[in-house]
């Protein structure tokens, strides 16, 4: 077994001894993975959201709670074999929160009281102006896997306009102006990201 064979089983071994209850196991992944989470939060925050730093512990908190509930199955979720390291795996979900948690205060400011951001291609599946509980989770759940596929296979640069323009409504221009890029590769990325998400939605749908 090579180093990183060892260093794959070794993780996912930490993963199963916290998960199931051995303190000392949970506290090492705590240490461990706790500056990841963190450092990825406020990060993100500081450069989407200037001035919303102060949220950094509620949004890691968050984090956590989605990594370990359910039987922890976010965090059991790890597969090393897709090549990513298990800090840059929680970070990842921590971009996801932190993106979900900018979506859901914006909202939240609008009257609106979703707690995911939906594209108006996943409002479009709603079969009624006013859809029903279930329909609602549904299509809740749906634009919350979109954007952890999103989030997973593209850049940062394009995630930082999908934030600004799916989830904050921002326009292409401005979105351009707060990141400092061209306005047509802001429109390029928007094209992108919402060709990428017709795909996903449509795959769903199969």
């Amino acid at each position: 077994m090579n180093s990183f064979d060892t260093a794959q089983h070794t993780d996912l071994d930490l993963i199963a001894r916290a998960t199931a209850g051995d303190a000392k196991s949970r506290a090492g992944l705590a240490a461990r993975l706790d500056p990841a989470i963190r450092g990825r939060v406020e990060r993100v925050l500081r450069r989407l959201t200037p001035g919303w730093a102060e949220d950094t512990d509620d949004v890691a908190q968050a984090v956590w709670v989605v990594l370990l509930k359910n039987d922890a199955r976010q965090l059991r979720a790890f597969a090393p074999e897709r090549g990513i390291s298990l800090e840059a795996y929680v970070a990842m979900i921590a971009e996801r929160e932190v993106r979900n948690h900018i979506a859901h205060a914006t909202a939240a400011k609008r009257g609106a009281g979703r707690r995911a951001p939906l594209t108006d291609e996943i409002a479009a599946l709603a079969v009624a102006p006013t859809p029903s509980p279930e329909e609602q989770a549904v299509a809740t759940d749906l634009a919350e896997s979109l954007v952890e596929a999103l989030v997973l296979h593209f850049p940062e640069r394009a995630r930082n306009v999908m934030t600004l323009c799916f989830e904050r409504d921002e326009g292409a221009d401005a979105a351009a102006r707060a990141l400092q890029l061209p306005s047509q590769q802001v429109y390029n990325w928007v094209f992108r990201l919402r060709k990428a998400s017709r795909v996903f939605l449509e795959t769903a749908a199969a």
